[in-house]
C-alpha cells in the first residue's frame, strides 16, 4: 500500500514488481505514479472507516494522545477541505478519550519556512519532527496517569 489513505489496487501489486527500481532509479517515480493513480480513482479510505479504525485502535485502558497529521498546506494556513472529514473524525474520537495535539500551531509559531519543516507535502523533516516531539512531550506531561480514560 502506497499510503494509509489509499486502498491498494490489484494491478498495482502486479505492476510494481515488474519495474527495475534499483537498476534504473525509478522507485520514487513509480511510487508517485501509483499514488497519483490512486488519487485519480478517488480511493481514499472513507471517513467513517477511518473513524471506526481510530476507535478500535484507542479502545483500551490507559492514556491516549491523538495527533493530527500535519501537511505543508496546513502549515501555510491554506484550506484543505478534502481532509476536513478526517481531521473532524480524529477530534470526535479524541473527545472524552484523550488530548488532541495539532502540531500546525507549533510549526507556524516556529517562524521557520515550510521547506525547513516539511520534506514533502505530508512528511515532516527532522526539524518538524522535533517540534512534534516537543509538543507531544508537553502533552504527555499533562496527562494524569491515575485518571481512567
Amino acid at each position: 500500500m502506497i499510503s494509509d489513505s489509499f486502498h491498494p489496487h490489484p494491478r498495482d501489486k502486479i505492476w510494481l514488481p515488474e519495474l527495475p527500481f534499483r537498476e534504473l532509479g525509478l522507485g520514487r517515480l513509480a511510487v508517485s505514479v501509483v499514488a497519483w493513480r490512486g488519487q485519480r480513482r478517488g480511493q481514499r479510505v472513507e471517513p467513517e472507516d477511518f473513524e471506526a479504525c481510530l476507535r478500535r485502535l484507542s479502545a483500551y485502558d490507559g492514556p491516549v494522545v491523538f495527533v493530527v497529521p500535519v501537511t505543508d498546506e496546513a502549515v501555510r494556513g491554506r484550506p484543505e477541505p478534502e481532509l476536513d472529514d478526517y481531521r473532524e473524525a480524529i477530534a470526535r474520537v479524541a473527545e472524552g478519550r484523550g488530548p488532541l495535539l495539532d502540531p500546525v500551531g507549533a510549526f507556524q509559531a516556529s517562524g521557520l519556512p515550510v521547506q525547513a519543516l516539511m520534506s514533502d507535502p505530508v512528511h515532516p523533516t527532522a526539524q518538524g519532527q522535533a517540534l512534534i516531539a516537543e509538543a507531544l512531550a508537553v502533552t504527555i506531561a499533562g496527562i494524569d496517569p491515575g485518571v481512567p480514560r
